[in-house]
């Protein structure tokens, strides 16, 4: 006969109780049948028989480790390429990502670079348009404060000259003069009064003239006023540079902040790309050894199935002609038994 069993029914004990079960049958049969001649050519048959189907047994049992072998490492070696095909993919997409991701963040450090120059030249600029602010400030206040001093001793004199001082009268033309340009830049005085004082200070005036003082009294009191409007000017000028400092040195403190936190930024970004370059050289290894790993592994079960196929191709003609051995046996058996009609 023929035995023909799936891979389930190779790895089962009940090959043995079909094999042993037809052995005590004709155990039993050989000790009716030994005491004629016939008996025992029945009796040589049936150890043949015996002798065959035991062979086969062994045969099968060692095909039955193989083909359970074979099922096995196939299952393993198929989770295997399953595995390492996932890994494969899972590191190519998270090198994808990390590629893309950086790129970005390269992107990002070039608008730093430019950020950072456009933050320099603005902070430069303020500094030059903060210096040259300081430096008119100064240049008004000390203006001021000179031309405030000097009309407060051309008035100290103008009014010293009613007492028949002609020299100090004369030593205040050229000072009130400039106070009055002074004056006039800024505003501070009207064309009528300007013109007026300073008629008042070319024509020869004689300050031991009874009319000096009724005409010096007038300009005299308008030199005070102008000299009031000085220190107003003044005290103005000085809140003025006070608030542009304050204004100058808020911007500089923004710039320089804007400046900081944009130098962290980079200093992040670059740490960023640098870890993520890292990350990529680590991906792209991982799915070059996996890759080798796969290969090994699909190389292995190409062999190892057409091994298993070989094998089972040899197994089924071997069986089958040992079925066709015990097939034999089993009629000529049948035939010595029932003897001739």
């Amino acid at each position: 006969f023929e035995l023909k069993l799936d891979n389930e029914a190779y790895c089962s004990p009940a090959i043995a109780t079909m094999v042993l079960f037809p052995l005590l049958v004709l155990s039993t049969a050989s000790i009716i049948a030994s005491e004629s001649p016939v008996g025992k050519v029945i009796t040589l048959l049936e150890e043949l028989k015996t002798k065959v189907e035991g062979e086969g047994k062994k045969e099968a049992g060692t095909y039955d480790k193989f083909a359970c072998f074979c099922k096995e490492t196939t299952d393993e070696k198929g989770k295997s390429i399953v595995k390492h095909q996932d890994k494969i993919d899972e590191l190519s997409a998270s090198m994808g990502e990390a590629v893309a991701t950086k790129e970005t963040k390269q992107a990002e450090v070039k608008d730093r670079v430019k950020k950072r120059e456009g933050l320099l030249a603005e902070l430069k600029e303020a500094v030059i348009n903060c210096q040259a602010e300081s430096a008119r400030f100064a240049a008004n206040v000390a203006d001021l404060t000179k031309a405030d001093e000097s009309l407060k001793k051309a008035i100290k004199a103008l009014k010293k000259a009613k007492g028949g001082r002609s020299r100090l009268f004369l030593e205040t033309r050229e000072t009130v003069s400039a106070s009055l340009a002074l004056a006039d830049a800024m505003s501070l005085v009207t064309p009528a009064k300007e013109k007026a004082v300073t008629a008042f200070l070319q024509q020869g005036v004689d300050p031991e003239n009874p009319d000096y003082e009724f005409r010096s009294n007038s300009i005299i009191e308008t030199l005070e006023k102008l000299s009031d409007d000085f220190t107003a000017k003044l005290d103005e000028t000085n809140e003025e540079r006070k608030k542009a400092k304050k204004a100058c040195d808020e911007t500089r403190t923004e710039l320089t902040k804007d400046l900081d936190t944009n130098a962290e930024a980079m200093t992040t970004l670059k740490d960023d790309i640098e870890g993520l370059i890292k990350k990529i050289a680590e991906d792209r290894e991982g799915v070059v050894n996996t890759e080798d790993l796969l290969k090994d592994d699909q190389l292995y079960m190409k062999d190892l199935t057409a091994r298993c196929e070989v094998r089972a191709r040899d197994w089924d003609q071997r069986a089958s002609m040992r079925g066709g051995e015990v097939q034999a046996l089993t009629e000529a058996l049948a035939i010595l038994k029932e003897g001739p009609e």
